[in-house]
């Protein structure tokens, strides 16, 4: 198998980032911590300009890695490899964040009452 990280344009019109293990047989693909890129206006000196951010494609799901069916996948290249190390940046915040986030909901049987559930934090990077 071969692991490496890719831009992938998807027949939804998404484009995600992610590290992708191809199977050896060339049929299979998975996305292995696959993060959305969005684009976002942003001000500047010189006028409007775009920036980009990074967040989970999927949100709520427990999986980190899912299979894409070849058919739904447009185009597919490298990552620049300023995309790469903003991309594994990310990803060691997100799981930051993760583990913050868990670690306040330790108690088996969800029983809080309003005051002790934590605000829910926004895992968007930019």
């Amino acid at each position: 198998m071969t692991n490496t990280t890719k831009i992938l344009k998807l027949s939804s019109g998404e484009e995600i980032v992610a590290s992708i293990t191809f199977d050896d047989d060339g049929k299979g693909i998975k996305v292995l911590s696959p993060l959305k890129m969005h684009s976002v206006p942003k001000m500047t000196d010189r006028g409007l300009d775009e920036a980009m951010a990074l967040m989970p494609w999927v949100h709520f799901g427990e999986d980190k890695d899912f299979n894409i069916n070849n058919s739904n996948i447009i185009t597919m290249t490298d990552a620049s490899i300023g995309l790469t190390r903003f991309y594994e940046y990310c990803l060691r915040k997100l799981n930051k964040l993760d583990a913050i986030y868990e670690d306040e909901f330790i108690d088996d049987e969800y029983d809080y009452d309003e005051d002790t559930i934590p605000e829910p934090y926004t895992k968007t990077l930019h």
